[in-house]
């Protein structure tokens, strides 16, 4: 620690501010922090509680929040992540800098980590790869740091952290210039039971972040070659094998995968180099965005007193972030057949849909029937389809999120995955309370209020259909947020409820696994309510035959790339 502090201290371009992070340390750490308060300006301790254990990938991210929370980063252009078990060498930060700010669109970078051997005391390489910044010291650029949503607080964060960058238009490189090495006094992966538990953990690691089994055993033949020779490589490819039989979560991001996937057949075929070079080359390469067009419109298709917007997943991404951006409040509802029933049976469910700035297509019957009367509805977009990516994009536009509605526990299962799988995700709370909005529809509007004030610009709402109903006449409460009817979204999510097979969904007869998995709660709504749909279908047969079906228009924002 003393070294690393030492180190800060002789930069030509000095940090203008340290944040050291005390992980809740019993040994001398804390008056070793203290000692190096009084002497250095620029360096600020944040103390954090012991955890009892270490957690190393989880355990160091979290550490790195916590010290985070403490800055504004809209101060600062630059943000470096670094462990406290390094020596750099002085001129360290001038030259990563000058780098930067040649390459406007390098997003990351760092030199390149050695040890000395325990026997003969010779600079060992750690064999970080040019096509990454080094997870001990990485340099960031502010705005790249904050489109790429963080860091992920699991093991492999200073993996997917380049990944992303890369698939983001970012570079993400790393240098061995003799004034960039550094001594990392704690050989990569050895800092927690030792290097070849580091090792399986690294395994473990390249699973969770969505690694391919043929460049996983590429890399463990790799790293077979360094030391510790051989063993190494079979504790990577065991951590990685043992993850995989255990089947245990991964990296829940599909687009980010298909993305590591064909980069790593590249690396495979062509070499990892060329692989990078190429998208390098595409990065330096690219031409300026052209103008937007004015905004497109898409179609509305009417069910009765509910309609449906023709909109892609993306669309509606677009539409909700830009709504939440510019304060403009209003409900996201998610029809489907109980919606249209409930519509023809409750003032408060049609009404709701008058009001509401968007709606999407949740039940795949209202898309078959969209096509059977050869209307311009060809996307479903349920609320548990959305949830997720919508989730990933209020992380990286950084909007904060309220979750109303379903219980305690669900809510505080669902934030803690969440700020797991986007660290950089703003929770401003959750409020999981028994609304009765007839008897007391005060209570509802104070909850409201509270998400507003403490600065939401989107609440997902996880209650009924006739409760969000209600709920929609009360948008100047939740102004400038986004409320968005998410149903069940919640406990899919966490695992609490099992959503209907891929092809039962596709088919439109997700109504039916559901009846079969709770026949005493929903038999009356489907094989009873849902009968109020049938008029509304048959009138719009009649209409498409007449000639007299209208369909509408939304004015839909583009699409914004990042």
């Amino acid at each position: 620690m003393r070294r690393t502090l030492d180190a800060l201290a002789r930069q030509t371009l000095a940090p203008a501010s340290i944040v050291a992070v005390d992980d809740g340390s019993t040994d001398d750490t804390p008056a070793i922090l203290e000692e190096y308060r009084r002497r250095l300006p620029s360096l600020r301790v944040v103390r954090r509680q012991d955890r009892g254990a270490r957690a190393v990938g989880p355990g160091v991210i979290e550490a790195f929040y916590a010290g985070l929370e403490t800055v504004d980063l809209d101060s600062f252009d630059y943000l470096c992540k670094i462990d406290l078990d390094l020596d750099l060498p002085d001129r360290y930060f001038e030259r990563l800098v000058e780098r930067m700010e040649a390459d406007p669109r390098l997003g990351t970078c760092s030199g390149k980590p050695y040890y000395r051997d325990p026997r003969t005391g010779a600079l060992i390489s750690e064999g970080c790869g040019d096509e990454t910044s080094a997870g001990m010291t990485k340099l960031y650029r502010v705005e790249c740091f904050r489109q790429i949503g963080g860091f992920v607080r699991q093991v492999m964060w200073d993996g997917i952290d380049n990944h992303r960058c890369r698939m983001l238009g970012w570079g993400a490189e790393s240098w061995d210039d003799p004034d960039l090495r550094f001594i990392h006094l704690r050989p990569m992966g050895s800092s927690q039971k030792g290097i070849l538990t580091g090792r399986m953990r690294h395994g473990f690691g390249q699973y969770f972040m969505g690694t391919g089994p043929a460049y996983m055993a590429a890399s463990a033949a790799y790293r077979m070659t360094r030391p510790p020779y051989v063993v190494g490589g079979l504790a990577m490819m065991w951590g990685y094998t043992r993850a995989a039989l255990r089947d245990v979560p991964r990296y829940d991001d599909p687009a980010f995968r298909a993305f590591l996937r064909r980069y790593q057949r590249a690396a495979l075929l062509r070499g990892k180099h060329a692989a990078t070079r190429e998208i390098d080359r595409r990065r330096r390469h690219a031409r300026p965005a052209p103008a937007r067009p004015e905004p497109a419109k898409v179609p509305v298709v009417h069910f009765g007193a509910v309609h449906a917007d023709a909109v892609t997943l993306e669309q509606a991404l677009d539409h909700i972030a830009a709504r939440a951006r510019d304060g403009g409040g209003g409900f996201v509802l998610t029809p489907n057949v109980d919606h249209i029933s409930l519509a023809r049976r409750k003032p408060d469910v049609a009404a709701a849909y008058r009001r509401c700035f968007l709606s999407l297509a949740d039940g795949m019957p209202l898309v078959l029937m969209a096509r059977l009367l050869r209307l311009p509805l060809r996307h479903k977009v349920s609320g548990s389809d959305l949830f997720g990516p919508l989730m990933a994009r209020c992380a990286r536009e950084g909007l904060p999120v309220f979750f109303l509605g379903d219980t305690r526990e669900t809510c505080e299962a669902a934030v803690r995955k969440l700020t797991t799988e986007h660290p950089a995700l703003r929770v401003s709370g959750y409020d999981a309370s028994d609304f009765d909005l007839e008897r007391d529809p005060g209570h509802a509007r104070s909850v409201l209020q509270r998400a507003r004030d403490l600065g939401a610009r989107l609440i997902v709402v996880s209650l009924s259909t006739a409760k969000q109903a209600m709920l929609c006449g009360f948008e100047d409460d939740y102004r400038p947020a986004v409320a968005f009817g998410a149903g069940a979204s919640l406990s899919f999510y966490v695992g609490d409820a099992r959503r209907a097979p891929r092809w039962m969904s596709q088919a439109g007869l997700e109504w039916l696994y559901r009846l079969g998995r709770e026949p005493r709660r929903l038999w009356r709504r489907y094989l009873i309510e849902s009968a109020w749909a049938v008029p509304v279908f048959a009138r719009m047969v009649r209409e498409r035959l007449a000639g007299r079906l209208q369909v509408g228009e939304l004015p839909m924002v583009q699409s914004r790339r990042v």
